[in-house]
């Protein structure tokens, strides 16, 4: 992919691609089948690790929980039907409601 930046001790390897006006630099490695491209983060994303799957601001807008990925609004109506079709407890729905409004209101 062209038009991405790797400048000093990054890299960029494996199935991995860098495009658009993203840029990766300093200590950073991209790697496995990473995608940066576009509108890339100037800092790293919001990350919290939940009971049973690790919550991303995986895009602008976005939240993965495990291997779903919903915009915002999606996770903020749907997060307790979703829970339930994958086997989270009661707790765990609560836990990740709590995690997901934290994401929504202090993510990109």
């Amino acid at each position: 992919m062209g038009g991405g930046w790797v400048q000093n001790t990054a890299f960029v390897f494996g199935d991995a691609w860098v495009s658009g006006n993203a840029r990766v630099f300093g200590d950073a490695w991209v790697s496995g089948n990473a995608r940066v491209s576009g509108n890339a983060w100037d800092i790293s994303p919001l990350q919290i690790p939940g009971t049973r799957h690790m919550l991303t601001n995986s895009a602008h807008g976005q939240i993965t929980i495990g291997c779903c990925s919903h915009d915002f609004e999606y996770w903020k109506k749907h997060y307790r039907a979703i829970g339930r079709d994958y086997g989270y407890s009661a707790e765990q729905i609560q836990e990740y409601g709590h995690h997901i409004a934290y994401i929504a209101k202090f993510g990109k």
